[in-house]
């Protein structure tokens, strides 16, 4: 886990990259030692900018303390305005006494800003935990609906990768039927104040350690994101959380949402009004005013930003945009437009691990989020392939031609083929694990720009189907969540809306009189073996006990179990172990799928190394990475269909699979931020003079053509034949 500042980096991925991390006391640092002089958040300071030939002095006020590049290396982001600059220590001059004016004025104008800060003693190491909250309803039954309201908790102090696993979710409890959020949540706030006062605890190491934290982040679907924050439901007039937009201007792209956000001073003091109102049609009155309910969250209890900290969840928003565009671009289709989409669909090439989808025209609705967001990187092409103007609606036609200033006809297949482009880039920019930051480039700015062409686009080509539809509104608020945040995957459901799927599976082996109880029960069950497996002492045992829980989790069965929550039984039968590995980081291969000897010469391959078939790539390899310079004596190759290994990362593992047929991105070597790519024609495993298994890909390689398709503005790649020898055709 990481405890430390916020820090700024070039390349975001963390939580603790983001502006809630950095800014915040509950998380980040709160005061630094200059010159033996204490400046702590919420300072006001005079400090110097030098630039090519002057320097010049700043006044601004510390509103956080970060690090940057060398971790040892500390800077000042401060800030009078909404822009932060980042200030290194050794240009800060010194204190000043302020007077913020709209505040009463202090003696001598020597003013301070009062701060939260946790401070114990400095002599103990003091830990700050960003704890996400995750709230959402879930049906139990397929056929019947039982709702229970699934809380559970994560540590954003660990890094995405950890995050992302489902066994690092915690469950707090499920709220049952007929139960409230605020009845249910009061024992996690009593908790949670106490780990916001902080607590001494001791750590792995026998030593004590100062333990605090807060509530960093509150995620939850579309209703319940908007009930956390005490704002009414997005029917409602004024139904959006982040800003007082009412259901008429949802899609005015000229309204501010700064000058009209929510700021926690402002709805304080519309929950005073409502709640000193005499009577209910006047609190009803000032509620509906301002899109509020008629009291605060039961989370406003402890120390947080409601309007900040519960972001929009970008997930639902746009897999309900996208399937919003799904409609109505199969509305203004034909019937011969949808015989020639449906044929293109089902040949068209997607990755293996991909669901098997259901017809998208007559079946789209029983469609999960994520197949949702998965045709839409494929519709473009898939539209390319099968669709002229004479597939979609004459109406149609000629109202694009005459919106968009057409000369003709066979041009509007090109505008809607326009709008899936832009849409499918938005899903790109909004879910990409990392966002890129330097002087030339800013994805925060990329992010604003593609959303705002999405935006205009779509009220353009379909009006009145997209206008007043609060996720076209809600667009405009991810850029600034992903700046508090980081990225929109550190705030996305995405994961943990799977946690359902686990407990779901478990409601057919139970009596189903007492669900929540028996889902708990079983959490509970999981968590306590895994704690003990992980080395955890029962002080109700003795060592003897406790080492042999210890024991049983060598078990690479029970491993498994506490790895992804379930032992997974495959089906096709393992046909080889003990691969041998040149990286280091790679380990558990094993191959599936052994080809019969007719399937080879069907493909035009051997399993016989010769002049003909791999020998000189395989020589290559052999001396340039394993250096091993002697002849191939062992000329028998064998082919499958499957791979899998596991790869270790800075600090976690990920499990790979590759498939024939699929196209994978190589990383060159000589450009990191570049990439390759490879159709991956078979996977061959071959022993050396060592007596070891090595593993290789057989691939034909991707190269640009030089030239950008016109319609989606991508780059026009090429196959590598294979009988071309450019580049080797084995790969590591």
């Amino acid at each position: 886990m990481y405890f430390g500042p916020g820090v700024e980096a070039s390349e975001v991925v963390e939580l603790w990259e983001g502006q809630i991390w950095k800014e915040s006391p509950i998380f980040g640092e709160t005061s630094l030692l200059i010159n033996n002089v204490l400046y702590q958040a919420g300072d006001f300071i005079i400090y110097i900018i030098y630039q090519e030939r002057s320097s010049t002095l700043h006044l601004g006020q510390i509103n956080g303390i970060v690090t940057k590049g060398n971790k040892d290396e500390k800077f000042l982001t401060v800030w009078l305005t909404e822009r932060r600059n980042l200030v290194n220590i050794s240009n800060v001059i010194n204190h000043v006494k302020i007077w913020l004016k709209d505040l009463p004025e202090p003696l001598n104008y020597d003013y301070q800003i009062d701060e939260i800060l946790y401070v114990h003693n400095n002599s103990i190491q003091h830990l700050k935990f960003f704890v996400d909250l995750y709230y959402d309803d879930f049906g139990t039954f397929r056929k019947s609906y039982h709702k229970l309201g699934g809380l559970y908790v994560q540590f954003g102090n660990m890094p995405l990768s950890i995050r992302q696993c489902l066994k690092n979710h915690f469950l707090i409890g499920f709220v049952p039927f007929g139960a409230t959020f605020t009845e249910f949540i009061k024992p996690f706030i009593h908790d949670m104040k106490k780990l916001q006062n902080g607590i001494i605890m001791t750590n792995c190491h026998g030593e004590e350690v100062f333990i605090s934290g807060g509530l960093g982040m509150c995620t939850a679907d579309l209703p319940q994101g908007n009930d956390l924050t005490g704002i009414r439901r997005h029917n409602a007039y004024y139904g959006c959380c982040s800003c007082e937009v009412s259901q008429d201007d949802l899609t005015n792209l000229l309204f501010d949402i700064q000058a009209n956000g929510r700021y926690c001073h402002l709805t304080d003091y519309q929950f005073q009004m409502i709640k000193q109102a005499p009577t209910k049609s006047s609190k009803e009155t000032i509620a509906k005013q301002h899109g509020l309910c008629y009291h605060k969250n039961i989370l406003d209890h402890l120390i947080r930003n409601r309007h900040i900290q519960t972001p929009q969840d970008p997930y639902h928003y746009l897999a309900g945009l996208v399937h919003r565009l799904f409609d109505e671009t199969f509305k203004v289709m034909n019937n011969m437009g949808y015989v020639e989409f449906i044929k293109v669909w089902k040949t068209f090439e997607v990755p293996s691990i991909w669901n098997r989808l259901q017809n998208p025209i007559t079946h789209r609705d029983s469609y999960w989020m994520n197949d949702s967001l998965r045709l839409t990187m494929i519709m473009p092409f898939i539209l390319i392939r099968a669709i002229n103007y004479k597939h979609y609606k004459d109406d149609f036609i000629t109202r694009i031609k005459n919106d968009f200033c057409l000369s003709n006809k066979m041009q509007v297949p090109g505008i809607i083929i326009n709008c899936w482009v832009k849409m499918a880039k938005a899903c790109k920019a909004i879910f990409k694990s990392s966002y890129i930051i330097d002087e030339s480039y800013n994805d925060y700015i990329a992010l604003s720009e593609i959303l705002e062409e999405i935006s205009n686009m779509l009220l353009k080509v379909f009006g009145l189907s997209f206008s007043k539809l609060p996720n076209m509104h809600v667009l405009r608020h991810l850029p600034e969540i992903a700046v508090n945040f980081g990225t929109m995957v550190n705030v996305s459901v995405a994961f943990k809306e799977a946690m359902h799927g686990l407990y779901k599976k478990h409601v057919p082996h139970t009596n189903k009189k007492n669900i929540s109880m028996d889902l708990s029960k079983r959490d509970n069950t999981l968590q306590t073996l895994r704690y003990l497996l992980d080395g955890g002492l029962d002080e109700r045992y003795d060592n003897i006990v406790n080492n042999s829980f210890s024991n049983i989790g060598q078990d690479p069965h029970l491993c498994g179990l506490l790895n992804d929550w379930y032992i997974k039984t495959s089906n096709s039968k393992e046909e080889n172990t003990g691969i041998f590995s040149i990286h280091p980081d790679f380990g558990n291969i094993r191959v599936y799928g052994l080809w019969k000897l007719s399937k080879i010469h069907k493909l035009g391959l051997s399993s016989t190394i010769s002049e003909n078939n791999l020998l000189f790539d395989l020589t290559k390899i052999y001396e340039d990475i394993y250096q091993n310079y002697g002849i191939i004596i062992q000329r028998h190759i064998n082919y499958y269909d499957f791979i899998y290994f596991t790869v270790l990362h800075e600090n976690y593992y990920s499990n790979i699979t590759l498939r024939v047929g699929e196209v994978i991105d190589v990383e060159e070597e000589d450009n990191s931020n570049e990439q390759s790519y490879a159709l991956i024609r078979a996977i061959i495993l071959h022993q050396d003079d060592y007596g070891r298994i090595n593993p290789f890909l057989l691939v034909d390689w991707f190269y640009r053509s030089g030239n950008v398709d016109s319609i989606t503005g991508l780059p026009i790649y090429y196959l590598q034949e294979s009988n071309d020898s450019l580049w080797s055709h084995l790969h590591l």
